[in-house]
């Protein structure tokens, strides 16, 4: 597999992602909202969540074990910086996938990773509020910027 066949293989596993959270919302009806208040997360949710990591995790491998810092400066700005949910909860999956990209971090050039650092912090200027996966990826660019 080549690496933009890999890089693509990410970008997919995302989309998927959120196409399977699109299809569990319309499912769900109306006043979903409601009744998770009352009954927590449907039961498909946590399932898809642990499959979208899992595929993550074999996506982000497979992109590290290549060694090509170009490639991995582009997943991870993809991962760090690109990747977008449409809902609160879609968001913070991807925002507690991210700590999957430190495989890639440690392959990038520090010119990359200065750029990648630069964007990070502004997307998440108040550092006290990061996520514990988030600080450990913020002191891998920091460490990878040097």
């Amino acid at each position: 597999m080549e690496g933009s066949e890999r890089l693509e293989a990410l970008r997919q596993c995302y989309a998927e992602y959120l196409e399977e959270r699109r299809m569990l919302l319309q499912a769900g009806g109306a006043f979903q909202g409601i009744s998770r208040f009352f009954t927590g997360p449907p039961a498909g949710e946590r399932v898809m969540a642990q499959r979208f990591l899992r595929q993550l995790e074999g996506c982000v491998a497979q992109l590290a074990e290549t060694g090509e810092t170009e490639l991995a400066a582009q997943a991870a700005a993809f991962m760090l910086l690109e990747a977008e949910g449409f809902d609160y909860n879609s968001q913070l999956m991807f925002q507690a996938a991210e700590s999957y990209c430190l495989p890639l971090l440690s392959v990038l050039d520090p010119a990359d990773a200065k750029r990648l650092l630069s964007g990070y912090t502004a997307r998440y200027p108040k550092r006290k509020l990061l996520l514990p996966k988030q600080e450990q990826v913020l002191a891998a660019l920091t460490q990878a910027a040097k």
